[in-house]
């Protein structure tokens, strides 16, 4: 995991009390990743979730609970 994104999630369940964490990302569907972002658990894929440009793209969607980041701190 980065060190900005361990900070980014630090202070959101530390600072700001945040119960929950999720990160949508736009690919291509070509580029999807079939693995994990990194230090999140992946949640799912949202197929054609955003038009822009007269484009469909999928979003890869991935989450963290606080309960699951203090235990593997």
């Amino acid at each position: 995991m980065s060190r900005a994104l361990a900070l980014l999630i630090r202070y959101a369940f530390e600072e700001l009390g945040l119960h929950r964490l999720e990160l949508a990302a736009r690919r291509k569907p070509a580029q999807l990743p079939r693995r994990r972002a990194p230090g999140l658990p992946a949640g799912g894929e949202l197929r054609d979730a955003q038009l822009l440009n007269g484009r469909f793209w999928n979003m890869r969607c991935y989450g963290l609970l606080a309960d699951e980041w203090k235990n593997r701190r």
